[in-house]
């Protein structure tokens, strides 16, 4: 998971502003829902966010402390 964080900052030389979860850093976060049929059975978490996961699952983004977009069950 690295390559896709902190060693992917630092091949954009962007490691001091993004890369990892810390205080003075910028980051998105968001949530998404796991229970529908083409998420399940779980090989391998990240090979489903990358290839499973469609728009419609993503449930709340949250980019440098701002809601993007917010589910109302949330």
């Amino acid at each position: 998971m690295r390559w896709l964080t902190i060693r992917g900052a630092r091949a954009l030389h962007l490691e001091k502003e993004i890369g990892s979860v810390e205080k003075g850093k910028r980051a998105e976060l968001l949530s998404w829902t796991s229970t529908i049929l083409k998420q399940t059975p779980y090989y391998n978490i990240y090979s489903d966010l990358v290839y499973a996961t469609k728009a419609a699952d993503v449930r709340t983004v949250i980019v440098e402390g701002r809601v993007i977009m917010r589910d109302p069950g949330f």
